[in-house]
């Protein structure tokens, strides 16, 4: 099974426009994909073992390798939604190059996917770890006319991911329709911690929990006690509106 060497650089806070989120650096390396695989096979095999299939990005000006990589990315994201995380934003791959000189079939890719606050680093990378891996190795049986074991791939996505996820950042069923709601409106969002969400910023800015807003007294006494969130606030918003302004 592939080891996919992956480390995250600093996360980069852009300007929240529409449809636009925060984003993290991955670098990692892959060996290059057998050419004898089938992407409809292997596209089969993601519906058949994860139920919903992600969008697939345009094959047609990749490499079979890329392709395969971009699959692997996007189930990522897939599975975060699954857990409840908001990651609306498309993966984007950004370059590529040949990877360690020892290994001729291995390539070095920088991608950049979207991300929240206060999710751990550790659980982030393990989250792109996993998905790559079981892609990578799904690609290989396929190659050899072998069908993956989706019982085994369901098994190490709910353990290794999915409960993990729902641990670190604990959300309601409503949070992901609620937020991707606002992502599509083009309204900011960002993740204060405990599963709690301000959407827009200022004094026309909002706090989520579940199903709850900041106007209710559960939420608000919730609020009241998180400190990290109020220390954080006017840092991460006056960072925005530098970006913004060019300053």
């Amino acid at each position: 099974m592939d080891q996919p060497a992956i480390t995250t650089a600093p996360k980069f806070l852009g300007c929240f426009t529409s449809k636009g989120q925060a984003q993290r650096r991955l670098v990692f390396e892959i060996n290059e994909v057998n050419p004898s695989l089938s992407l409809v096979q292997l596209d089969r095999w993601l519906v058949a073992a994860f139920a919903a299939p992600p969008p697939w990005p345009n094959d047609s000006d990749q490499s079979l390798t890329l392709a395969v990589t971009a699959r692997a990315l996007e189930l990522a994201l897939e599975l975060m939604r699954a857990a409840k995380i908001p990651v609306f934003d498309r993966a984007r791959i950004q370059s590529t190059q040949l990877g360690s000189a020892s290994s001729v079939n291995r390539l070095r890719i920088i991608a950049m996917v979207p991300s929240i606050d206060h999710l751990p680093e550790s659980i982030f990378s393990a989250v792109y770890q996993i998905s790559i891996r079981l892609v990578f190795a799904a690609t290989r049986e396929l190659a050899r006319g072998i069908t993956p074991d989706i019982a085994q791939a369901r098994h190490t996505v709910q353990n290794q991911i999915i409960r993990k996820l729902e641990a670190a950042v604990p959300c309601g069923i409503s949070t992901v329709p609620m937020l991707r709601e606002a992502w599509q409106r083009g309204i900011p969002f960002r993740h204060l911690g405990g599963g709690v969400f301000q959407l827009g910023w200022g004094s026309k800015s909002r706090r989520i929990s579940r199903s709850s807003v900041d106007a209710d007294s559960s939420i608000g006494a919730k609020i009241a006690g998180m400190k990290t969130h109020r220390r954080s606030a006017g840092c991460f918003w006056l960072t925005l509106s530098s970006a913004c302004l060019g300053w």
